[in-house]
């Protein structure tokens, strides 16, 4: 059977040609999940900048005392100033719940008759 004239004969340009090509590939689809990747460590780092605005300077507050720029924050921070208030809020509601028992001792329940 005669060879087909329109058929290109492969060369061994053609193979590193298809070899360049996938490479190519590879790489643009490491470059797509490296900026996925960048966009969402961006998108939970402005989560965690607007929770620590509303924590506070504690959030802005390094170990030695000193404090970073106005509009940056320790992000380890967060965390640990999020249990400070959790730990100050267990206190206040077991505090709470004492002095209602103990305001319970000293009001008497109204009679419902009178």
């Amino acid at each position: 059977m005669p060879e087909d004239i329109d058929t290109p004969q492969p060369t061994p340009y053609m193979a590193l040609e298809d070899q360049f090509k996938r490479l190519r590939d590879e790489r643009d689809a490491w470059q797509a999940t490296a900026q996925q990747s960048q966009h969402n460590a961006d998108f939970y780092r402005c989560l965690l900048k607007q929770c620590a605005v509303i924590l506070g300077d504690k959030c802005r507050t390094c170990v030695d005392g000193s404090m970073v720029a106005e509009d940056d924050f320790l992000a380890l921070r967060v965390p640990e100033v999020l249990r400070e208030l959790e730990d100050s809020y267990c206190v206040a509601m077991t505090d709470l719940k004492r002095t209602q028992q103990q305001l319970a001792h000293y009001t008497k329940p109204q009679d419902p008759q009178s």
